[in-house]
């Protein structure tokens, strides 16, 4: 019975793409038209509908009519199939801003029962959206599901070893990551988002303790692998700001999560 997995009926899932660092105006920018569109091409479901919500400044998108996979050409190709939003945000928003104004436009002007979020910099395995949406959904006390990294166990030129990468037994941690995840929708209404934060990884530690609090667990699962491509972190989350979301977690709950600068590659 611990292994049950409930299989999801059609339904409705959100999912959150933040365009975080996808800006034309920073220099031999490792995220472009060509990571995009990889990574989009697997965002689908044969059993749900989706709505995909994009969450970008549009005045730093790379805008270029005469190149197929110039960022604004992947996007209005992908919006091609319906059930698309953009939603703008300011050159200087944080990566937290940016899941922030995905999550509230999803839960307040969709009917989405499960909310999705993608790094566009990540691949999933083909089905991964639907396997993601049903782990999710499992009966058991894993409320936010996150994909698991096998970066390190995979070479980048090896994709097919990426999508051909099962275990007998799925190892699951007690984790959580922004790169891809997802929860069933009471979840996301009952996560108190804090605004205090300019960094990511203090942003998932508190998620996990929040819900921690609330009896449910987090966790990464090698039922849905991940391939994150490189995307350099430093460069736009600072070591200040980093330390100074480290206070800002140590007075909230008591103790240091022991998290290290520039550790995420």
């Amino acid at each position: 019975m611990d292994n049950f997995v409930n299989l999801t009926a059609k339904g409705n899932v959100a999912v959150i793409v933040p365009l975080y660092g996808y800006w034309n105006d920073i220099q031999d920018n490792p995220v472009n038209g060509e990571v995009l569109d990889t990574v989009l091409k697997r965002v689908y479901s044969h059993v749900h509908n989706l709505y995909i919500i994009f969450v970008a400044n549009p005045q730093t998108i790379e805008n270029d009519p005469s190149n197929p996979f110039s960022v604004l050409n992947v996007l209005t190709a992908k919006s091609q199939a319906g059930n698309t939003k953009n939603l703008p945000v300011p050159r200087n928003a944080t990566y937290n801003e940016y899941i922030k104004e995905g999550m509230e436009f999803a839960l307040q002007e969709t009917n989405s029962q499960f909310i999705v979020i993608l790094n566009p910099w990540v691949m999933i395995q083909e089905g991964g959206i639907d396997a993601i949406v049903d782990r999710s959904n499992r009966a058991d006390d894993a409320k936010i599901v996150s994909g698991y990294n096998v970066r390190p166990f995979i070479t980048q030129d090896n994709f097919q070893a990426f999508d051909q990468f099962k275990t007998v037994v799925p190892k699951e941690d007690w984790d959580i990551n922004f790169d891809f995840m997802a929860m069933p929708r009471y979840v996301a209404e009952m996560i108190p988002f804090e605004p205090g934060y300019s960094t990511h990884p203090f942003l998932q530690v508190d998620i996990f303790q929040a819900m921690r609090a609330k009896g449910f667990a987090c966790i990464t699962s090698q039922q849905m692998p991940i391939f994150p491509f490189d995307f350099p972190w430093t460069d736009y989350e600072t070591k200040e700001m980093f330390e100074a979301d480290r206070a800002f977690f140590v007075h909230k709950f008591g103790f240091d999560p022991g998290l290290t600068y520039g550790q995420e590659k």
